[in-house]
């Protein structure tokens, strides 16, 4: 409530129903982000897409490239998922019925920071797995001039064929 002189205005302060509304939106966008990024990453496990083999796998015929990723992915973008959910589709009525709205920002804003987190894990596995490609041969190479130069510097990274941890 906003007090003037002592005494208690209820509803008298900043609504905060815009905070959640601006957050829930946050999420949402980021959702759509995250999906994109595995949809990519699951594109590059395609070898008609790629010419590569499945899962960008090098090695013995048993080698599993980067499959654990793929699957890393996609348990962080149910994680995401799960945070996207908007908080403020929903009010709830409380303090003996003085307060008439509950706009739950805060839990909107908490679920930000939940919801980044996944959301750093599933463009890691994208980053990964795209760098992996470029540096495995048979890499489709038909690039626009910045995408080659991004290209150029993630290939200076070293890149582990064989399988091995990917963390």
């Amino acid at each position: 409530p906003l007090y003037v002189d002592g005494v208690p205005f209820h509803h008298g302060g900043f609504h905060n129903a815009v905070l959640a509304l601006g957050t829930d939106r946050l999420r949402l966008a980021l959702l759509q982000a995250a999906d994109m990024s595995v949809a990519r990453l699951t594109k590059l496990h395609e070898p008609p897409l790629t010419g590569q083999r499945a899962f960008l796998a090098d090695g013995p015929p048993t080698a599993s490239g980067t499959m654990m990723v793929e699957y890393t992915a996609i348990a962080a973008l149910a994680e995401v998922r799960s945070a996207a959910h908007p908080a403020c589709g929903a009010s709830a009525t409380y303090s003996r019925g003085v307060e008439d709205v509950a706009s739950f920002a805060w839990q909107s804003a908490w679920e930000v920071g939940r919801l980044l987190d996944a959301a750093d894990t599933v463009l890691a596995c994208e980053l990964l797995a795209a760098i992996r490609s470029l540096g495995l041969p048979g890499a489709a190479r038909a690039m626009t001039a910045a995408l080659a130069q991004a290209a150029a510097a993630a290939l200076a990274l070293p890149v582990v064929a064989a399988d091995h941890e990917l963390t």
